[in-house]
């Protein structure tokens, strides 16, 4: 009953702050929009509150939150922001309030 999330093969250490990467790296259901765009939008932390975002929902749902057929299909969802609660599930609005503030 221990959870442990941990990918950290092609992390990058931010020096500051104010550091950008233009690096694409990570699970497509994971990364955020800006991460998607590559060299054309610089990212920073916010990039990890995305994702941290996607863990979370993961865990309380049991699927990730943007799912496709194929790569373009997630990151397309990801970029509109398409996902939804199954309804069978009951997640509580604070959960799903944080979820939708790190989205």
């Amino acid at each position: 009953m221990v959870v442990k999330i941990c990918d950290f093969g092609c992390a990058a250490k931010l020096s500051n702050p104010d550091e950008l990467r233009k690096s694409i790296c990570g699970t497509p259901g994971f990364m955020a929009p800006e991460v998607v765009k590559g060299v054309h939008e610089p990212h920073s932390f916010e990039a990890d509150l995305w994702s941290l975002g996607c863990i979370l929902f993961t865990l309380l749902v049991g699927r990730p939150p943007f799912e496709g057929p194929d790569i373009e299909t997630i990151y397309e969802k990801s970029r509109k922001y398409e996902y939804d609660y199954p309804d069978h599930l009951t997640i509580s609005e604070e959960a799903q309030d944080l979820i939708r503030m790190l989205l």
